[in-house]
């Protein structure tokens, strides 16, 4: 087994991607959970109500029904944690180089924008609708979400 050094900065690094995926995963697994519990809680919902909570897309779909609120992005989370996992496989067990960003980094890198950007559409989309379809509120949140995207790159 070959023996890699790493300095105390790249250490850091791994260990944060590694707490990075034990909390992701957590966290699939608690929204996994809630999509267990709403079909236990209402079989009797609509099969359509039904299609889109389970998310045979591949879009994120937050579904409003009777008051209730259940978010679904099955596909999207699963593509996610098994890219981290890949990525910390690469570091952790195959000891990659860290002077290399391994493909799996930037493809989970835009999945996560995807499914972000998703959710502040549909957001902006509810407050629109909330607000009586006013359309300076809507704009505002638009521009804002446009500003933290130019942030970000």
């Amino acid at each position: 087994m070959a023996i890699v050094f790493r300095t105390r900065a790249e250490e850091i690094a791994l260990g944060m991607t590694l707490l990075g995926l034990f909390f992701s995963s957590v966290l699939y697994g608690l929204a996994l959970s809630q999509l267990y519990t709403y079909y236990k809680r209402f079989p009797r919902d609509p099969l359509s109500v039904k299609v889109l909570v389970c998310d045979l897309s591949s879009f994120s779909i937050t579904v409003t029904y009777s008051g209730h609120i259940f978010s679904s992005k099955r596909i999207l989370d699963t593509v996610s944690v098994i890219l981290e996992c890949h990525a910390c496989w690469y570091y952790l067990v195959t000891t990659g180089p860290m002077t290399l960003a391994v493909w799996s980094l930037n493809a989970e890198l835009v999945v996560s924008m995807f499914i972000s950007g998703i959710a502040e559409a549909f957001m902006t989309y509810r407050v629109w609708m909330l607000s009586g379809r006013q359309n300076i509120l809507t704009c505002g949140l638009v521009s804002i979400y446009f500003h933290d995207q130019r942030t970000y790159q």
